[in-house]
């Protein structure tokens, strides 16, 4: 009778294991999280480009426009 028992529950660990499909593993949560780090690596890019611009607006007005930038 132990060897049944011990069968049956090998089996369905077995069953556990197997692969899922992948359609289930996702979830429109998960996508929409991968989408908004997508989003907010974007941005940080832009950032970092806005703050290039002006930096470089400003050294170039310091140097030929004679003196500080407008906005101070």
């Amino acid at each position: 009778m132990s060897n049944a028992t011990q069968r049956d529950s090998v089996r369905a660990s077995k069953d556990d294991t197997r692969a899922v499909p992948i359609s289930s593993t996702f979830t429109l949560d998960n996508l929409l999280e991968a989408q908004r780090t997508q989003w907010e690596a974007y941005n940080a890019w832009q950032q970092s480009l806005l703050t290039f611009g002006k930096d470089f607006w400003e050294q170039w007005a310091v140097r030929f426009a004679g003196g500080m930038p407008i906005d101070g």
